[in-house]
């Protein structure tokens, strides 16, 4: 199986197993198995990178995750959330984020 570093692969990292090393857009030689492991772990890497930027959005741009009780529970009483008086937290900021 051939397969190509992409240009955004970091230059820093070693591909010593590949004789002289590589660089970002260079091919090389996989074996079959190896190849699809590393294809697999790639696919991975791009899932958790993708949900962890979701999250990072979610939490750092609305500023709930810092707010305190009090301070959530202002907000669902003005958002108008019903069963705000028995939620948690957790609770708050979740049903904020779904108003």
């Amino acid at each position: 199986m051939k397969l190509q570093l992409t240009e955004d692969a970091p230059a820093t990292v070693s591909y010593g197993y590949v004789d002289g090393g590589l660089s970002p857009g260079d091919e090389f030689d996989v074996d079959g198995a190896k190849g699809e492991a590393l294809l697999d772990a790639h696919d991975y890497l791009e899932r958790v990178v993708d949900i962890a930027e979701e999250e990072y959005e979610v939490t750092s741009g609305d500023g709930l995750a810092d707010a305190t009780y009090d301070e959530l529970y202002e907000r669902a009483t003005e958002a108008d959330i019903e069963g705000r008086s028995t939620m948690t937290k957790d609770e708050l900021i979740d049903a904020l984020r779904e108003d």
